[in-house]
């Protein structure tokens, strides 16, 4: 019995040290992300921090899962990559952004246990943006200091980003906290207040592909009445407001077309010319791979990687300000392959992962349609918060950390009330 309780208690110091460790990382993530918006080359190092203490942290409790199987085939697709390269560097630092993913992906796996905890802190971090942005929109008017200038859409719509200072992963955090508040036991005193609290801001950040999301998610959860009323609420709420303000609404819409229009039906940008090379490159065909850091990442941009001359990319007179072409799929295939870039982005979607739910559906589907015009999945503060969401709301683990929430309030129950049906609680 006495071995068994020392057992126990060092079980929970380590769930606590790990918990801790996650929340460190994602933070530092977080900061990092803040410095690449200001320009700072601490940005990468802080990331290599974050992920060095998530190292540690494996090493510590290892526990592997069968996908894990995945990373041998990988591995040799890595080496062949980084042995085709064009120039070293360049390739050892797209391995290590490579890297990231699967680190954050495996350390919050083998802390499963503890995926609530680290999910409360998550919203707790997500809240001081919200709050930061707020802040923000006050100092904005008031000429008062702010960690980054105010970012404005038509002019006037200050895009909200919050300390993170990046409006996409603004709006991604603020979905994935709306998901855990809403769908989980961890703020039930203050549900609806905290999932109209992240609607607001999600709408704030001006995120089209956050927009998105909220569509996946208005229809995979329609049989969940309380749920898709919130959502429909707000989106009503919305569209008041463009009608009461017909300008708004002309500019929004005015945004959108040019946006569409740029990425999409006029393929003029740099993304659609990465889908460009991507089919030109896999028709050759590509089966391994151009090499690690050659195409796509700030590392083939750094180092003038020559695939841009060798497929005549057209940056259409943006190659003095985008530090990547902003594509996530092109990246993966052109520099890994066909082979190499199922096998990683099959490893990415399945470690961990024990069966659908329609929420697990939500955060994959949004997080993968993201992927389609940015560098999200190898962003280590926006991949951890899908990461987080797509661990937390498959269907074992939803189902335990429900079950454990749920255990925990019966303890506080009155027996005296549970044992006798004519006692009522009020």
């Amino acid at each position: 019995m006495q071995n068994q309780s020392m057992n126990r208690k060092k079980n929970n110091n380590w769930s606590t040290i790990g918990t801790s460790i996650s929340v460190l990382a994602f933070l530092l993530f977080c900061v990092s992300e803040l410095y690449l918006a200001l320009g700072e080359s601490i940005s990468l190092p802080l990331k290599i921090a974050g992920c060095s203490l998530l190292a540690l942290n494996m090493l510590a409790t290892p526990k592997i899962d069968k996908p894990a199987l995945l990373l041998m085939p990988l591995s040799l697709f890595f080496l062949i990559g980084l042995y085709k390269s064009h120039y070293y560097p360049a390739g050892l630092e797209e391995l290590l952004r490579f890297i990231f993913p699967i680190a954050i992906l495996i350390n919050l796996h083998q802390n499963s246990k503890s995926i609530e905890k680290i999910a409360y802190f998550f919203v707790l971090i997500t809240i001081s943006n919200d709050l930061y942005q707020l802040y923000a929109y006050f100092a904005y008017f008031a000429n008062l200091p702010t960690l980054l200038p105010a970012r404005l859409e038509a002019g006037y719509i200050i895009r909200a980003e919050g300390w993170v200072g990046f409006f996409s992963l603004f709006g991604f955090m603020n979905f994935c906290a709306f998901l855990i508040a809403r769908h989980t036991n961890l703020f039930s005193k203050q549900q609806r207040l905290l999932s109209a609290f992240f609607l607001i801001f999600i709408a704030l950040s001006t995120s089209a592909k956050a927009a998105a999301a909220i569509i996946i998610y208005i229809i995979a959860i329609r049989k969940n009445g309380k749920s898709l009323k919130l959502a429909l609420g707000a989106t009503l709420t919305l569209f008041t407001l463009f009608l009461a303000q017909p300008q708004l609404a002309d500019d929004v819409a005015s945004v959108l077309d040019t946006k569409i229009a740029f990425y999409i039906t006029q393929g003029n940008s740099a993304r659609s010319e990465s889908y460009r090379v991507m089919f030109e490159s896999l028709l050759q065909p590509n089966p391994l791979g151009e090499g690690l850091g050659s195409f796509g990442g700030p590392a083939s941009i750094r180092y003038d990687s020559p695939l841009y001359e060798k497929y005549n990319f057209n940056w259409y007179g943006l190659e003095e300000q985008l530090a990547t072409t902003d594509t996530l799929y092109p990246h993966i295939f052109v520099e890994l392959g066909i082979f190499g870039g199922l096998f990683y982005l099959l490893f990415i979607f399945t470690y961990g992962f024990r069966k659908a739910t329609p929420l697990w559906i939500v955060v994959t589907s949004s997080f993968a349609l993201d992927n389609l015009a940015s560098f999200s999945l190898l962003s280590p503060p926006y991949f951890f918060s899908a990461a987080l969401c797509m661990l937390l709301f498959t269907k074992k683990q939803f189902d335990e950390t429900q079950s454990n929430t749920v255990k925990k309030k019966q303890r506080y129950r009155n027996p005296m009330v549970e044992n006798n049906p004519q006692i009522k609680v009020s």
